[in-house]
């Protein structure tokens, strides 16, 4: 029988997957990054959101992705974009 990844797991592979890209741009990630399905939160119809470390209780960034996207390709697009903020930039210029 074949395992199946949760998608919390699988997420957690993209952040992996990423990692040295960051680090050899000069961004690298958090040693802990969450991820997990869910509805993030705030204005519009937001379809990722990461929440930066000083704003957690435990101190690391928590990235949220909705559960509304479909498609491997868009998830892992809209992941990249969320570890951007976790690497230390906000904004979207």
């Amino acid at each position: 029988m074949k395992k199946t990844l949760s998608r919390e797991q699988w997420l957690n592979l993209v952040i992996e997957h990423f990692r040295p890209d960051f680090k050899r741009l000069g961004r690298p990630l958090p040693k802990r990054v969450r991820a997990s399905t869910g509805w993030p939160r705030g204005r519009g119809a937001a379809i990722g959101q990461c929440w930066m470390a000083e704003t957690t209780a435990d101190k690391n960034p928590q990235i949220f992705i909705s559960p509304v996207l479909h498609g491997s390709a868009r998830v892992i697009d809209v992941m990249v974009h969320e570890l951007i903020h976790a690497s230390g930039i906000r904004d979207h210029k």
